[in-house]
């Protein structure tokens, strides 16, 4: 369920986020919360992600991109994403526009050298895996809750499963604070231009939101 009151971030908010590889510093994250625009006649929030990477050991390639959702700022549901990125020297491109009702994704890309398109269709509303980070942000969080959601990312579709457990004490720079804690599995979905011998694995995260009305 919706959280009571207004929202929890506002236009202007920014986070910020080191990236650590075994306690070691390899990069940044960096969201935004932008201002509302107009996007085919109708007004759009704009959600920004911006990372940067350095290259870890030689077994990780620096990285850099910029992530932009425009979302409806009453339900906060996206409208389109656009990311751009460097891996190494190779460029990616993604170009994503939802269905009005969210059931339905029309996706363009430049990945490896090459142009591709991909559709995807769902019979629920779908998200994309930036925009669902504020949308978590706006609800209730429960002990035990389980939720099942379809999330766009990278080119595909990944069925999230996520669950919320008891709040816990986690170390920060600020010092030790209370948060969520919430057990998430990404488990790729199949679609017919991808290749089944080639699967991609199942990804595991703990996320940890702030026991407080802020919900970072």
């Amino acid at each position: 369920p919706a959280r009571n009151g207004p929202a929890p971030f506002t236009s202007g908010e920014e986070l910020s986020y080191d990236v650590k590889v075994a306690n070691l510093y390899v990069g940044r994250l960096e969201m935004k919360v932008g201002r509302t625009r107009a996007l085919a006649g109708r007004p759009a929030l704009a959600f920004f992600g911006r990372a940067r990477t350095n290259s870890f050991s030689g077994a990780v390639k620096e990285s850099a991109g910029r992530y932009m959702a425009l979302v409806d700022p009453e339900t906060f549901r996206p409208f389109a994403v656009r990311v751009e990125s460097m891996y190494g020297t190779e460029r990616r491109l993604e170009n994503a526009r939802f269905a009005p009702d969210r059931k339905g994704i029309a996706a363009e890309f430049v990945w490896g050298g090459k142009p591709g398109k991909r559709a995807f269709r769902s019979s629920v509303p779908m998200f994309d895996v930036l925009t669902i980070l504020y949308y978590a942000r706006t609800r209730e969080f429960q002990p035990g809750t389980s939720v099942c959601q379809e999330v766009f990312a990278e080119r595909r579709l990944w069925r999230m499963e996520a669950t919320v457990q008891k709040p816990e004490e986690i170390s920060t720079p600020a010092g030790d604070k209370p948060a969520y804690k919430v057990e998430v599995v990404l488990t790729p979905m199949p679609h017919p231009d991808i290749n089944p011998k080639r699967p991609a694995f199942p990804v595991e995260i703990d996320m940890f939101l702030s026991h407080d009305d802020a919900r970072v």
